[in-house]
């Protein structure tokens, strides 16, 4: 989201003219993003690679020195970690800007890539000030794309989405003037609940409970953000926390709507074609899956889908339902994410799509029983 003439940024030899005591140039710490695949991310094994990575450990080589990697880095304190001396340079596939280079020394590009507005197809035809208004962008704060909207086309800019990557499907409701108490565990891997507003971070230990309380004052309502904050593995970088805090009576009402969808349970409505499971499964396949297993079923930090046996044999059809409910190795469990209905999309997306063509429809109550 910020690349047009990316470079190595370097505080490294300027700081170390001013330390009053020589620094041991035979470790350099150089952070990352760790969430800009293929440039640079987080693997299934929780390490960081990509493009960006190997540069680094060339870099080091070349010097002779050892590179130690730090990251995953928030994108918008990656700057300031860096004049905070919390590591020795960043690489990061980042642009070269005047007002970057005010406070950083870049070094020599090494790779330009162009920048592009994407949109549904057929939503837009161009971009222009008559055709943005009225649209919602997404873009990610303190980036050279959120600078280029504002000055290019000023207060004819679209509304501009700040909460890119922090929304989530479903944000936790609490009630304003009294005491939360909050019951923190994980059943996958270690996590780490953090809400800087609420000047809290607990872990989310599978097989252990932990407590935390916050008591926010009648009124400051409003939509408060967190973040995961435990390297927890290749989707660390997409795991936000989403608290609305509301008056009493807007919770009541909440509770109240959260008991009657719990009452009337999961949608298991049978699918009435392939056609229209389909739909809905290349949607979820796209938000959930192709990450990890590519956006044709190629694979990539996931197991290939397309031609592979284990989509196309008739007897891999429950191991395949088995997987996405209770995941396997690197892969997560999907059953607290997606409904029955949509795990069961999801498959018949994957077993029909990249070529396999099977023919087989899962339906909800193949998921649910």
């Amino acid at each position: 989201m910020k690349r047009l003439t990316l470079a190595l940024v370097l505080v490294i030899f300027a700081l170390a003219a001013t330390t009053a005591v020589a620094k041991d140039w035979s470790k350099v710490r150089i952070a990352t993003e760790g969430a800009y695949p293929p440039f640079n991310y987080v693997t299934p094994a929780g390490d960081l690679a990509g493009f960006d990575v190997d540069i680094a450990k060339a870099l080091g080589e070349a010097m002779g020195v050892e590179v130690v990697l730090v990251g995953p880095q928030d994108w918008d304190g990656i700057i300031p970690a860096l004049l905070a001396k919390k590591y020795d340079a960043i690489i990061a596939s980042m642009s070269i800007t005047e007002e970057r280079k005010m406070k950083v020394a870049f070094s020599k590009k090494y790779y330009n890539t162009p920048a592009k507005f994407i949109a549904k197809k057929g939503d837009m035809t161009e971009f222009s000030r008559e055709a943005i208004k009225g649209k919602k962008i997404g873009v990610q704060r303190a980036t050279i794309h959120d600078r280029y909207l504002t000055d290019n086309y000023g207060k004819d800019a679209p509304e501009k989405d700040f909460n890119y990557m922090l929304e989530v499907d479903q944000p936790l409701y609490i009630p304003s003037g009294m005491k939360v108490r909050f019951l923190v565990t994980a059943e996958d891997v270690i996590h780490s609940f953090y809400l800087p507003d609420f000047g809290f971070k607990k872990d989310a230990i599978p097989g252990f409970v932990n407590e935390v309380w916050t008591n926010v004052p009648e009124g400051q309502e409003g939509t408060y953000f967190g973040q995961c904050a435990e390297l927890c593995g290749k989707n660390h970088a997409f795991m936000p926390i989403e608290v609305r805090v509301v008056a009493q009576n807007e919770f009541d009402q909440w509770i109240a709507e959260q008991k009657e969808k719990a009452a009337s349970g999961p949608d298991l409505t049978p699918f009435a074609s392939l056609d229209e499971a389909m739909k809905l499964g290349q949607q979820k396949f796209a938000a959930a899956c192709a990450l990890c297993h590519g956006a044709n079923g190629e694979g990539g930090i996931g197991l290939p889908f397309a031609g592979s046996d284990f989509m196309t044999n008739p007897d891999n059809r429950q191991a395949n339902i088995d997987v996405l409910l209770n995941g396997r190795n690197a892969m997560p469990s999907f059953k607290a994410q997606l409904t029955p209905k949509e795990i069961a999309a999801v498959i018949t997306y994957q077993r029909n799509a990249f070529g396999n063509e099977t023919g087989d429809l899962i339906q909800p109550a193949d998921v649910a029983k």
